[in-house]
């Protein structure tokens, strides 16, 4: 841990690394490559959620716009003589 400067970060692939006063760079620990996978599957998790959502939403509000049209709607003249 001595003569340590300072860190680098890379989101593409996610890794941090140590960055000697020399200039050399230590590579970050491969024992969290599983990280990479883990944010990789989190994020299209989250982009699911999301687009489901809205989908949802477009569902309620297109069968709220039939039950609205269907009980505005004029009733036809042999409905009137009931």
């Amino acid at each position: 841990m001595q003569h340590l400067s300072h860190h680098r970060s890379s989101y593409l692939p996610l890794r941090f690394d140590c960055v000697r006063d020399d200039g050399t760079v230590y590579a970050s620990s491969p024992g969290y490559t599983w990280l990479n996978g883990l944010s990789f599957t989190l994020a299209v998790c989250c982009a699911l959620l999301v687009i489901g959502s809205g989908y949802a939403t477009e569902l309620r509000a297109r069968r709220e716009a039939r039950v609205l049209a269907g009980a505005e709607a004029p009733r036809s003249a042999t409905d009137a003589q009931r």
